[in-house]
């Protein structure tokens, strides 16, 4: 079936932007520190204060501790669950932002540590340091007793 021009003309001048929804449906997430690091679970002061740090506009936790974070690749479900619930922004958004930070200050996004081990290695000995993990990889790798406290649960249950 042939579509009348008129039809096809109106169908071609729509613009239509989808915005992925991250398939982690019954997946969990975790935003995971050192055991010693006193920041608060408040999750309204928490997200702005990890989505401040993720995009390096702070340096430092609010009590003053220097922060550091480890981000996982861009493709994992770990980056991108913390970038459309935390950072509230789309792989272009965010890739535009570090373009101009990169431009101005001089600013790279923070490191990505793709082994789950290492990542869990650094949170433990670094008190000021925070990555997300998914729950599944938590539970069999960091246990209970490893200097790690979660501070956010981000995805569905």
């Amino acid at each position: 079936m042939k579509l009348p021009t008129p039809l096809l003309a109106f169908l071609a001048s729509l613009t239509v932007i989808v915005y992925p929804t991250i398939a982690c449906a019954g997946e969990q997430f975790f935003v995971v520190v050192n055991a010693e690091n006193k920041i608060s679970n408040d999750s309204e002061t928490l997200h702005r204060t990890l989505r401040r740090i993720y995009l390096k506009e702070i340096t430092s936790w609010p009590n003053g501790d220097s922060s550091i974070f480890f981000a996982r690749p861009e493709q994992t479900l770990e980056e991108q669950v913390f970038r459309q619930m935390i950072l509230n922004m789309d792989d272009d958004a965010l890739q535009e932002y570090w373009t101009r930070l990169k431009q101005i200050k001089g600013e790279t996004p923070p490191r990505a540590v793709s082994s789950t081990r290492i990542l869990l290695r650094q949170l433990q000995r670094k008190t000021n340091a925070v990555g997300v993990i998914s729950k599944n990889e938590f539970d069999a790798l960091a246990g209970a007793d490893q200097n790690l406290r979660i501070v956010a649960t981000l995805g569905t249950e």
